[in-house]
């Protein structure tokens, strides 16, 4: 019953973010009146029941086989029916996956003690990779949670909610920031300055895709307006860095140089942590450009896509090629750059 609270306050909200955006979308309400419906059932009916129980826990998963039915109708038809089976039929509880690229760090990170090091680093082929997707999990606050960015031809790609003087409920929710900056800088600071570790999927793309990323990518930074962290906004910032290294975007800014954008309409305008965040905003943008990338709706979270990408890189014949990982805890997995 908390679980399906949970659930529908999610979507209630996201449902709110999407009005401050001005994008109608109803079904977020619909979804949400849905969960409500059965957690209310389960607060207020007799607990001793279990043939009650029974019956709204069938219900429920009637609830979600429709809704999986439903996304898997609407998949795009070009896509092979195992592979759009196996998006939204292998996904784990929301509840465990979301913390999965954790408890994966926590394990290697017991690897490195006793042994030393760890092989992680795969190539499935000698080509490099075309898009690598980073997972992004750290041992502490939000980092537990994660964050998820993508990297093609030279730049690194990461949406978030970057404008903590605009955020709302403990910096769950607020007006969105995009950001583009250069990968090995960044994956450095990351690791080294943030505390994070990020683990890399490299994916080859047909030429079709390719093309089709790059238009995606264009277009959609030309609807953008710049934006301005808070260090940029303060003209003697620069002589004075040290009284914004709180504000992340300004941390960013300072040891990476990177160029901060904002949407000015659309369904991205908003951040929602449980709805329009980083993974589906990733998954939307490189799904629009033809690659074989899982269509999610609801919750989603990084560590749902981390249980993806390992699941395709043990598939021989996926395009998932590699995967790496980039740690402050050891050394060499990072870049040679200056940050």
């Amino acid at each position: 019953g908390i679980y399906m609270l949970f659930c529908a306050v999610s979507y209630f909200l996201q449902a709110y973010a999407d009005g401050l955006s001005n994008w109608k979308n109803p079904s977020n309400l619909l979804f949400g009146f849905g969960y409500l419906v059965l957690a209310l059932i389960l607060f207020l009916a007799r607990h001793d029941d279990s043939r009650l129980l029974q019956i709204v826990i069938g219900w429920y998963l009637v609830f979600q086989g429709l809704e999986l039915l439903v996304i898997h109708v609407t998949a795009r038809h070009h896509r092979p029916l195992g592979v759009s089976v196996m998006n939204h039929m292998t996904s784990l509880p929301v509840a465990f996956v979301t913390f999965l690229p954790f408890m994966v760090l926590e394990l290697m990170e017991k690897h490195v003690k006793t042994d030393g090091s760890i092989s992680y680093n795969r190539h499935k082929s000698e080509e490099a990779p075309d898009l690598i997707v980073y997972i992004h999990t750290g041992k502490e606050g939000v980092h537990a949670v994660g964050h998820m960015t993508f990297c093609f031809e030279g730049l690194m790609y990461s949406y978030g909610n970057y404008a903590k003087r605009e955020e709302k409920l403990a910096g769950t929710l607020g007006k969105a920031v995009f950001f583009t900056v250069a990968p090995e800088v960044y994956i450095n600071n990351s690791c080294i300055y943030e505390g994070s570790t990020l683990y890399g999927f490299g994916l080859k793309l047909a030429g079709e895709q390719s093309e089709n990323l790059r238009q995606t990518l264009e277009e959609l930074t030309a609807g953008m307006a710049l934006w301005k962290c808070p260090l940029q906004q303060d003209s003697d910032g620069w002589q004075k860095p040290e009284e914004y290294m709180k504000d992340y975007a300004s941390r960013l800014f300072w040891r990476t140089g990177c160029k901060f954008r904002q949407f000015t309409h659309g369904p991205w305008q908003t951040y929602w942590v449980m709805g329009t965040n980083c993974s589906l905003f990733a998954e939307t943008v490189l799904t629009a450009a033809g690659c074989d990338i899982p269509r999610k709706k609801g919750i989603v979270s990084p560590g749902e896509y981390f249980q993806y990408f390992q699941e395709l890189f043990a598939d021989p014949d996926s395009q998932v090629i590699s995967r790496t990982w980039h740690t402050a805890d050891v050394p060499e997995t990072l870049f040679r750059t200056w940050a």
